[in-house]
């Protein structure tokens, strides 16, 4: 019994069995490129977490008692000094007000020129809130650093409040006529969206 034939149709002939080596080499060639992109892909992501590390540090927020918002050289209501820990760049730093509420006062960034950009900010025209680090207001700001020895200082004033009156985010629409309270301010880190400084303090009752 002749089984050339069945030979053949069992594992082929010789050319179609030279088939199977090519086939081989590029689905190896495939799965050598996937693997190259996966691990490509790992890594990179890796050293952008790496990148963005989020800083632990120790803050103190100390409340100016002589502040006076009718008095320009008594705005400043607020000092938050870093204590120990991280440092980094002020222009990766936001720094926000809120009322007793909860609600958003005033954002200061780098974005903004490190003036007010809050859209539900209860401040009149008349009104004004600002921040300096170390001394330094708007562009100058991005050259500091929140670190060892920094002080961010936040002041609040209007021409038409009396000392006693602070924004408490009561939709009143400005300084004049709300009652004496708290504010809290935050700072934020913000390649992580990481709240670093969150203090709450009682604003002085000057009147």
């Amino acid at each position: 019994m002749d089984l050339t034939k069945y030979r053949s149709k069992l594992i082929g002939s010789d050319d179609e069995r030279a088939v199977s080596p090519v086939i081989g080499v590029i689905l190896m060639v495939a799965i050598t490129v996937i693997l190259a992109a996966v691990i490509a892909a790992f890594v990179l992501d890796l050293g952008d977490s790496m990148g963005d590390t989020t800083p632990t540090l120790s803050g103190e927020t100390t409340t100016n008692s002589d502040w006076d918002a009718t008095d320009t050289s008594e705005e400043s209501l607020f000092h938050v000094s870093h204590q120990t820990g991280d440092s980094f760049s002020a222009e990766d730093m936001r720094v926000v007000l809120r009322g007793e509420d909860g609600e958003q006062l005033a954002s200061f960034d780098t974005d903004s020129d490190w003036a007010d950009v809050s859209d539900n900010s209860h401040l009149s025209s008349s009104d004004t809130v600002w921040v300096e680090v170390d001394g330094q207001s708007a562009n100058d700001i991005n050259s500091e650093e929140f670190g060892g020895g920094t002080t961010v200082t936040v002041g609040v004033g209007a021409s038409n409040a009396d000392s006693s009156d602070v924004v408490q985010g009561d939709g009143s629409g400005n300084l004049d006529g709300v009652e004496h309270g708290e504010m809290t301010v935050q700072i934020i880190h913000t390649p992580t969206d990481t709240t670093v400084v969150d203090h709450t303090n009682e604003i002085p009752d000057n009147s």
